[in-house]
């Protein structure tokens, strides 16, 4: 992932020639881009630390310390015409000679000058807006085009390293001169990336920071950074957007890459594209492996296509690739996104008969599928199933059951399931509270599901929108619109942000308790907020109207 002319240092704290001379022979067999520094010839060493490929090996009984090895290699240039230096991995040309003139370092196409008071002045103005005051340690100087350089304080020893540097030092602002504007100062992406960790930094996020790496020249490693950020949230646009950037610049993915970019496909159920982005690695003669494979499958996962999936996993085994446990987590997936439950549960019961053990996250996701069904015998099946092949249920397993018990309305036993999950040691978090919350409210026994909010916040949970919008359900349902209320001002107080759906329970409640005129308050309420109310909460309020028009006649 190195640019052209980029550094790799490669050091052990072992004397062991395998770990050291063996291992730099074997990269530079293998990638002739690659050229060793001579370590001890660069820093002006005895030739005593120095091995034959110019790497450099302390020995503690001559060096006075730890034994330890340090080799560093330098990616050479593809461009053709240009010479290189295996021994540092700079261009022969005289454009990239360095000069020291009056104190101040200088290359031949880029002057440099000691900063004048006013660009100093200007300078400290742009890094503390930008949140980059105070500097780096380093002496500053201008360029004649009103860059802003900062540059090392070398002492004797290393000043005759600089001949062999591809930048004078680190260009911190750039002078930017809009049309009909006097020039002004911006940072640079180095300095803002010096900076990141100081307050009033622009860049904190994971995205800003990625690129002002791919800004700041970081090469490949820091285009992988950002390709991972997009996929991460699917975002396949951005990812499509960095892989175009890479082949306009001539730069091939590595397979790391290509699956990366698989997973913002896969996210989305995109098959084409993860297939697309598969044909392309190997006709790179990239050989796709276990996380392709998977990838891929997760693919047929979302769009719910069983026949592909397997289809994937037949390819992997022809390929030579074992399945490993995500895969086929994914295609139990395929046939819970199908509706197939009764597939799904026959796929885990193959698996044990052929002493694959399956994850509990397989069994779990089931439970959640038959509680999502309202299918009670389905859920308690596939969660003894889970318990007799000696899988110890976990929190999420027992709130998949928990959701089963309020869905089918049985209050009972939804209790007697929190029960069983406290006396395994597992404490309930906000989501197992809210399920056992919404089955009181759907039980009308608000004392109930009231009581469990309070004992919530008894052990320190925060409850969340989903949690009131259960309650406030509750409400609306016995037509307590002064409690609803009261909730509602509870949630904001405690800085939940309603939602649609919150809005429309709490307009329930007042509809049903016959308050049109508050009903009216919570619609304008809406549109301040920039909720468009939908058909449902016009609804209840006009039918509200049409009940009272019928009752005055």
């Amino acid at each position: 992932a190195l640019r052209p002319r980029g550094c790799l240092v490669y050091s052990t704290c072992t004397l062991n020639s395998e770990e050291n001379e063996e291992q730099v022979r074997w990269l530079l067999r293998k990638d002739r881009s690659a050229h060793s520094v001579d370590l001890a010839g660069l820093l002006k060493l005895p030739s005593a630390v120095s091995t034959v490929e110019g790497c450099l090996r302390f020995w503690p009984h001559a060096c006075d310390t730890d034994g330890f090895f340090v080799s560093c290699f330098v990616k050479g240039t593809t461009t053709s015409g240009e010479s290189q230096d295996p021994s540092v991995g700079v261009k022969s040309t005289s454009a990239q000679q360095r000069l020291l003139v009056t104190g101040v370092l200088m290359a031949e196409g880029v002057r440099l000058r000691p900063m004048g008071l006013t660009s100093a002045e200007d300078l400290r103005g742009m890094a503390k807006d930008n949140g980059c005051w105070p500097l780096p340690e380093g002496n500053l100087a201008e360029s004649d085009q009103g860059d802003i350089w900062l540059l090392p304080c070398l002492g004797p020893h290393l000043q005759h390293l600089v001949k062999h540097t591809v930048a004078p030092g680190v260009c911190i602002a750039r002078a930017k001169t809009p049309a009909g504007h006097t020039p002004t100062l911006q940072p640079s992406a180095e300095l803002l990336l010096l900076t990141c960790g100081q307050p009033g930094s622009k860049a904190n996020t994971d995205e800003e920071l990625a690129a002002l790496h791919v800004a700041a020249g970081g090469g490949e490693g820091a285009r992988s950074i950002v390709l991972e950020l997009c996929a991460s949230r699917g975002d396949a646009g951005s990812v499509a957007e960095t892989l175009q950037r890479w082949h306009v610049q001539r730069l091939e993915p590595d397979l790391v890459n290509y699956n990366i970019a698989m997973k913002a496909y896969a996210q989305k159920g995109d098959i084409e594209q993860c297939r697309q982005l598969l044909e392309n690695a190997q006709r790179q003669s990239l050989q796709p492996n276990v996380i392709s494979y998977t990838t891929l499958v997760a693919a047929y996962e979302q769009a719910g296509d069983v026949t592909g999936a397997e289809g994937a996993i037949s390819e992997m085994a022809m390929s030579r690739v074992e399945p490993n446990s995500i895969s086929s987590s994914s295609l139990v997936g395929a046939y819970v996104k199908l509706g197939d439950l009764i597939g799904a549960e026959q796929l885990l019961s193959n698996a044990s008969a052929q002493q694959v053990q399956p994850q509990l996250y397989n069994y779990t996701k089931l439970v959640d599928a038959y509680a999502e069904q309202r299918d009670i015998v389905g859920a308690q099946r596939v969660f003894a199933k889970m318990e007799r092949a000696l899988l110890e249920p976990s929190l999420v397993s027992y709130t998949a059951l928990l959701k089963a018990h309020t869905k089918a309305g049985d209050l009972l036993a939804a209790r007697s399931t929190l029960e069983s999950m406290r006396g395994r040691s597992l404490e309930p978090n906000i989501v197992t509270c809210t399920t056992l919350i919404s089955a009181h409210a759907r039980c009308n026994d608000l004392s109930g599901a009231e009581e469990l909010l309070e004992q919530s916040q008894r052990w320190h949970l925060k409850p969340s929108l989903v949690t009131y919008t259960a309650l406030l359900g509750g409400y609306a349902d016995v037509r307590n619109a002064a409690a609803a209320s009261q909730l509602f001002n509870e949630a904001r107080k405690q800085r939940v942000t309603p939602d649609l759906m919150c809005y429309n329970k709490l307009l329930k409640a007042y509809v049903r308790a016959g308050a049109v005129a508050g009903a009216q308050g919570i619609l304008m309420d809406m549109q301040s907020e920039k909720l468009n109310p939908d058909a449902v909460s016009y609804g209840r309020c006009a039918k509200e109207a049409l009940v009272r028009a019928g009752k005055k006649k």
